[in-house]
Formats: C-alpha cells, sequence, structure tokens
C-alpha cells in the first residue's frame, strides 16, 4: 500500500527517475559529487533531444494537433501535450535539477521562456530522416538545425536588445548547459522479422552514424555536458506486439517481440561503444551513457515487486486484455464499431499500469488536409495561411532553417527569414492596415507577441495549427491576465480577417505526362482539402475570410528549368504554357467554390482575388512598370536566360572550382528573386494592385480612397509613409 501511495503520488517516471540517477550510469561525470543540488546535477540550462518519451509539446505545436484528456490527467489535470498521464521523466529530472519544465520549441503561445533550456524533442520523431510516410517531421537532424537556429537568434537579439534577457538564456548558457538525448526507438518501429541480420547491422550503423554527425554539430558549437540515454525494450510495446507478435512463437517468456528487444539491444551495445569513442574523441566533453532499456525490462519482468499490476496492457486503450489496444481507437479516441459509438478511456488507476501511452511512430496517422466593413487602420487580428509566398519566418523555425544573406537585403539589411530580399506582399498589407508584422506561428524565441494574429504559411497542418493556437489561447486567458499583451482576445478569433494564399507547391507536377481527366481530379483534391480548411475554420468563428488565388507558376525560372526545356512548350513570353493553363483552371474553380461557400455560410464575407492576372501582367508589361528583367532570377546562377543553376546563396563546385549564387546588383529591376519568389520591389507593385480593389471578387474599387501614389511606390517609398499610412480597404459581400 505505501507503494501504491507512493506510485499515485509520483507516478512510473519518478521511479524510472530514480533507478536512472542512483545505479544506472555508465561514465557519469554529469552525476559527479560536490554540487549542492538534489542527485549532484548542477546546470544552468538544459536542451532536450528527443521523442514521444520526452515530448512536451514539440509535436503538437508543430502540426496543430491538440491531445485531450485523459492525457494529463494524473498531474497537470488537464492536457499538457504529453504522450502520458502527468509528467515524463524529463519532467522529473528538470525538478531534480531544480528547474521548471522545458518549453517546447515550437510552441511560441504564452511569451514561453527559453531562460533554462528548450526542448526539441518530438513524439514519432526518428534519428533517420524523416520520410514521406513519417508521422514527425522533426527528425533528430531537424531537431540539431532547430537548436543551431535557436542560439543565432538568441545571440543576435542579446545583441539588439536586454529587454528580452528574462527570456533568453546567456551566451555562456549554450557551452555550460546538459544536453540530453533520449531518441531512436522509432527507428525499430518496423517488421525486423523480414530483415536478415546483415540488414538490421546496417541499419543500426546508419542510424548510429547519424547520430554521431548530430553529436558533432552539436559540439562545434559549444556543447560540452552529453546525456545519452539508450532505447527500451520496444518489444514490449504493446502497440508493436499488436502489429507484428500476433504469432505467439515471436514472443518471449514475458510476452515481448523478442526480435525487437534483440535489435534494441545490438542497437544500445554499439551505441554504448559510439559513447566510449566520442569521450576519447572530444576530450573536453562529458558524456554520460544510461541504461534505460535495463531500467525498463526489469520494471516490466519484476512488475508486481514495484506495486503495479499490468506490465504490457495499456491503460488508455481499447479491446481489454491482453493488450487494450486497437490501431483503430487509441487513446482518447471515439470510433463507431457495429452502430455503436465506443471511446478508448483510461483504466480506473493509472498506477497499476507502466505503459500509459502508445509510445510509436504511428500513434497519430496525422494528415493536413474578407473584408465586410472599412477599417483604418484595421483593428482586429490577421490569421494568415498559405506556402513560400506569405512566409514570414514559418518553415525557418520549424526546421531549423536559417536563411542567410542576401535574403532580407534589401529592406531588413539581415536575414528575415523571408524568402525575398526584403518584403513579402503580406507585410505590404499588414502595412496597410496600420498594423505590425506577423509572427510565425511556430517561432517561439523573443517573446512574440500573436495580439493582432499568426501567421500559419508554410506548414502542411496550417488549419489544425490555428485550432490548436485558438484552443491555447483561450486557455491561457481562462488562467491568467499576466499575457493578454501578447495574446488577441477571445472575440478577436470572429472579428478577424482570415487570409489564404496557397496552392502553388500542390501544382508543380509533370502536366505532359497527365492526361486531363488526371488534371482535373487533381485539381478537384486540392480544392476539397481546402473547402474542408475553410468549413473547420468557419465552425470556429471565422467569418472574414479574403482568398488569392495562385500565380502564373509557369512563368519561374526553376519550373522552366525543370519543365522547359523544349522550346516548343514555353508560350511568347517565355512561360511554360502547361502549368499556366494547370493554374487556369485551378483558380476558375477555386472561384466556383469561393462563391459556392459564399452562398453556403451566409454569415461570412468571402473575397476572391485574381493574384494570376496581376503577377502576369507585371511579367509581360514589365517594363512599363520600371523592370528589367521580367523571369530571370536577380539571386542565382548561369546568367541569362534563367539564372537558376544554383539556388540563392548556395556555393557548389562546379568544373573543380568553387561558385556561389549571388544576388545582383539591382533587385528593383527584377521581378523574381530566386526563381520561385518575387523581388521586394515586384512585390511592393502587386500589394498596390491588390489594394486598389479591381482584382478582386465582390470588387470595392468604387469605395477605394485615392490614397496611392504608384509613382511614389515605384520610386521606393514605403507604403507606410506619411502619404500613405491611412488606408482604407472596403469590400462588400
Amino acid at each position: 500500500m505505501k507503494m501504491k501511495m507512493k506510485m499515485m503520488e509520483m507516478e512510473i517516471n519518478l521511479l524510472i527517475l530514480v533507478l536512472t540517477l542512483l545505479s544506472r550510469s555508465i561514465h557519469s561525470p554529469l552525476l559527479a559529487n560536490g554540487s549542492d543540488s538534489i542527485v549532484g546535477l548542477k546546470y544552468p540550462a538544459v536542451f532536450n533531444f528527443g521523442d514521444s518519451n520526452s515530448d512536451t509539446g514539440e509535436l503538437f505545436a508543430g502540426l496543430g494537433v491538440r491531445l485531450g484528456l485523459p492525457f494529463g490527467s494524473t498531474y497537470f489535470h488537464k492536457p499538457s501535450s504529453r504522450m502520458c498521464d502527468g509528467r515524463l521523466v524529463l519532467d522529473f529530472l528538470m525538478e531534480a535539477m531544480g528547474l521548471p519544465f522545458l518549453n517546447p520549441y515550437l510552441n511560441a503561445i504564452g511569451a514561453p521562456s527559453f531562460r533554462n533550456g528548450c526542448n526539441f524533442g518530438a513524439s514519432g520523431c526518428t534519428v533517420l530522416p524523416a520520410t514521406a510516410q513519417s508521422v514527425c517531421p522533426f527528425s533528430f537532424g531537424i531537431q540539431v538545425a532547430q537548436f543551431l537556429r535557436l542560439k543565432a537568434e538568441v545571440l543576435q537579439l542579446q545583441l539588439e536588445t536586454k529587454e528580452l534577457d528574462q527570456y533568453l538564456p546567456p551566451e555562456d548558457f549554450f557551452n555550460e548547459g546538459l544536453y540530453m538525448f533520449d531518441i531512436g526507438q522509432n527507428d525499430f518501429s518496423i517488421d525486423l522479422d523480414s530483415m536478415s541480420l546483415h540488414q538490421v547491422l546496417a541499419l543500426i550503423q546508419t542510424i548510429l552514424a547519424e547520430f554521431e554527425a548530430g553529436i558533432k554539430k552539436l559540439y562545434d558549437e559549444g556543447a560540452r555536458n552529453f546525456w545519452v540515454h539508450n532505447i527500451g525494450p520496444v518489444g514490449c510495446i504493446a502497440q508493436i506486439i499488436a502489429y507484428y507478435g500476433t504469432d505467439p512463437p515471436k514472443l518471449d517468456e514475458h510476452g515481448c517481440v523478442s526480435s525487437h528487444n534483440q535489435a534494441a539491444i545490438i542497437f544500445n551495445l554499439q551505441l554504448h561503444e559510439l559513447c566510449r569513442k566520442l569521450q576519447s574523441q572530444y576530450t573536453e566533453a562529458n558524456i554520460t551513457y544510461t541504461d534505460i532499456f535495463t531500467i525498463k525490462f526489469d520494471l516490466i519482468v519484476n512488475y508486481s515487486r514495484y506495486g503495479f499490476k499490468q506490465p504490457i496492457m495499456a491503460c488508455c486503450g481499447y479491446g481489454g486484455p491482453p493488450l487494450n489496444y486497437d490501431s483503430q481507437i487509441l487513446c482518447g479516441q471515439t470510433r463507431f464499431f457495429n452502430g455503436s459509438s465506443v471511446t478508448a478511456q483510461a483504466c480506473n488507476d493509472s498506477t497499476e499500469y507502466p505503459w500509459r501511452r502508445e509510445s510509436s511512430s504511428s500513434v497519430f496517422l496525422l494528415h493536413a488536409s474578407t473584408f465586410s466593413r472599412p477599417f483604418s487602420p484595421w483593428n482586429h487580428p490577421v490569421f494568415n495561411f498559405g506556402d513560400s509566398n506569405s512566409d514570414t519566418g514559418e518553415i525557418s523555425a520549424g526546421l531549423g532553417v536559417h536563411l542567410s544573406l542576401p535574403y532580407g537585403c534589401t529592406y531588413f539589411h539581415k536575414s528575415s527569414s523571408r524568402m525575398c530580399d526584403g518584403r513579402l506582399v503580406i507585410d505590404f498589407l499588414m502595412d496597410a492596415m496600420g498594423l505590425p508584422f506577423l509572427n510565425p506561428y511556430l517561432n517561439a524565441i523573443g517573446a512574440p507577441s500573436f495580439r493582432n494574429g499568426c501567421n500559419f504559411a508554410a506548414s502542411g497542418c496550417t488549419v489544425s495549427q490555428f485550432l490548436q493556437f485558438k484552443a491555447e489561447v483561450l486557455r491561457l486567458q481562462s488562467e491568467t491576465k499576466e499575457l493578454d499583451k501578447y495574446l488577441p482576445p477571445e472575440d478577436y478569433f470572429n472579428k478577424g480577417l482570415y487570409m489564404f494564399d496557397i496552392g502553388q507547391n500542390d501544382l508543380r507536377v509533370d502536366y505532359d505526362s497527365m492526361p486531363l481527366d488526371q488534371v482535373l481530379a487533381f485539381i478537384q483534391t486540392i480544392l476539397a482539402e481546402f473547402e474542408a480548411g475553410i468549413k473547420k475554420l468557419y465552425e470556429e468563428g471565422a467569418r472574414n475570410i479574403w482568398v488569392h488565388n495562385t500565380g502564373p507558376h509557369g512563368c519561374l525560372a526553376q519550373i522552366i528549368a525543370k519543365y522547359g526545356t523544349d522550346p516548343s512548350k514555353l508560350d511568347e513570353h517565355g512561360c511554360l504554357s502547361s502549368h499556366n493553363q494547370a493554374a487556369k483552371i485551378f483558380n476558375l474553380q477555386l472561384h466556383e467554390r469561393c462563391k459556392k461557400l459564399q452562398s453556403q455560410y451566409s454569415e461570412a464575407n468571402i473575397t476572391y482575388t485574381d493574384i494570376f492576372a496581376i503577377k502576369f501582367d507585371l511579367i509581360v508589361n514589365c517594363s512599363w512598370y520600371g523592370f528589367k528583367q521580367p523571369i530571370m532570377a536577380c539571386c542565382g546562377y548561369g546568367g541569362p536566360p534563367l539564372n537558376n543553376d544554383i539556388m540563392c546563396s548556395q556555393t557548389k563546385v562546379l568544373n573543380g572550382r568553387s561558385v556561389t549564387a549571388k544576388a545582383c546588383s539591382n533587385s528593383a529591376e527584377y521581378v523574381s528573386w530566386d526563381g520561385v519568389h518575387l523581388t521586394e520591389a515586384a512585390n511592393r507593385y502587386i500589394s498596390t494592385q491588390i489594394l486598389s480593389g479591381k482584382f478582386s471578387d465582390p470588387p470595392f474599387s468604387s469605395k477605394m480612397p485615392s490614397l496611392l501614389n504608384l509613382e511614389n511606390v515605384r520610386r521606393g517609398e514605403d507604403l507606410t509613409s506619411n502619404a500613405v499610412v491611412n488606408i482604407y480597404i472596403y469590400i462588400y459581400i
């Protein structure tokens, strides 16, 4: 009873913590005596890399998924974005070091602090790079890239201001901090019986090579204190048994899948050897290897000794003994079986179960799926959904990619995480509405404010991200008023403007190999997904919806270089005919879809804007608008006609010498910046045409005050200058 009461208070993960700290660490300079902290751990910051075993919200922020109860029920008494009923081992370790729980890198809501470190661990992730079938895109290499970006951004912000010091780790924390690793389990969530021993060993070597490369990058950045947890007995996970252990001979005497546990043991032996090698190679480092496998397997084999009743069966699931796991109904989900609704619920007493979550790479099968009143300025938020045409840093934050100069050179004079030399159309539109530039949803660095909206552009699950964003905002507002300056009030979600500039990337295929019926079916599939997203947003209260159609991507240098090598495929302007025709068909059907949605949702204000017409006119009549190059990239390599042999800012070795794709001397003469995205000068012109209202349906030009001086705009004056600061936009449905 005493043991049971203890477990009710501290959960299974605390038991693993105690065993970890007391007896299972090998080569343990991290756990040396002489520190005044609990268990001898004293570090100013912790940077964690891992999977669902240590994910405190990374995947669910990144993919916009909200974990409902019973997840979080034991300790937090509310959803905590952890794949557990309470705290994780990582949480207990942070408490043992006297530090707050780690905020996930991608969760920007509520002005998160990274003063004491950051968590990059993401559920379902692998050491090996993610594939198209992966649940989680944030593999180990991406997590390391995210860390590199975090460090670079933190150091840049600290140079610019001291106001954010309470949110950011000092520079020396990156050297003195503890770097933790609990990753690799999901790399083995495969059918090992179909692989030979040689193939398994080759797989392990590939995984370890990727892991070693990541450690090297971190060491090169100053990391010195490494704590590596090996992988647990994956063959004892109910989900793995359900998938690969249906044949009893495949199970050991404890009911675990033998092949998976044997692979884990081999992996761990080689991981241990790698840690020894790295310790001898990096003499300034402190590398500790901890045997998590032994701790967890002992817990499963001797579960009753530790006060548990179920060693393998899931507490939260559906189906009953022996596994209580059904892949069709995961914990907390509801499905219809045989005409009746059933829900995978939690057991009555989770302290009797070690496994209270399904920890493998296929836990979730996730997919991604205006103005009606005058404003001056628009005093409600803007929520933008799009691709790189309007991405103000989403993909850069999510994948840890740092866009270096010349990106950002024209206006920001530093990297701005925009695929442009300066501002995007979305930036000019925010200027026109008297609002600050939108912060990307995934960029949590520097206490970002979402008071005036949020940019979800560049992620595959943007609508889901919005739903997660709204839920988190409302939850925080119900708990505290201290974050009001960072968050939009609840009514802003109804009054706000929802902008969409997306679809261009879906249409980048080889149309010459597709018959017309396939093209039409393909477009219908895209539009069905788009409509489903609009429906979700409307149900959440969105009423002001502004849809930008897709541009003439047949005129992009990158598309022409890939699909237009045959001159007969090009039109008289040098654009790829098939791609522009597909874009026109898509836009016609998108326009019809907008009309349908307007009639269906009578309370909505839906405006459709013809971006294709604006951009194509700019390309065809570029000289009239003051440009000299309609298609050729300003930033690239190769010269006329496309200058697109090497992507902007990249360096390659060609014919034995190193060459770099550099920017042209005057980007204002070019429509195209890098062969895919437009220059700031082109974006400025496009913005003025959008704001004229004549390209929108319903049109609003008759209500538009004559405040835009296009000649001044062409000469380079900002839309935020005194001459045009009082822009009004009217769209009547």
